[in-house]
C-alpha cells in the first residue's frame, strides 16, 4: 500500500509584503531644476510603494526509500 500522499503533487505557498521608497534628484541640477524635472517625486524624503510577492513551489511526491 502507498504511503500517504505518494504520488500526489505538492504546492508550497509563501506570501510576502512589503515597502520600498525612493527619490528622483540628480545632485548636478538645482532644486528647481530637480522640481522641474521630476515633479512631487522629487520632494524629500521620497515616496514609496507596497509590494506583494507570492511564491509556489510546485512538485510530485515521488521518492524512493
Amino acid at each position: 500500500m502507498p504511503s500517504h500522499g505518494h504520488g500526489r503533487p505538492c504546492v508550497i505557498t509563501r506570501r510576502a509584503t512589503f515597502s520600498a521608497s525612493h527619490l528622483y534628484w540628480l545632485p548636478e541640477l538645482s532644486d528647481d531644476d530637480n522640481r522641474a524635472r521630476f515633479g512631487p517625486c522629487s520632494i524629500a524624503p521620497g515616496h514609496g510603494h507596497n509590494y506583494e510577492l507570492i511564491v509556489l513551489v510546485l512538485g510530485s511526491t515521488e521518492f524512493s526509500y
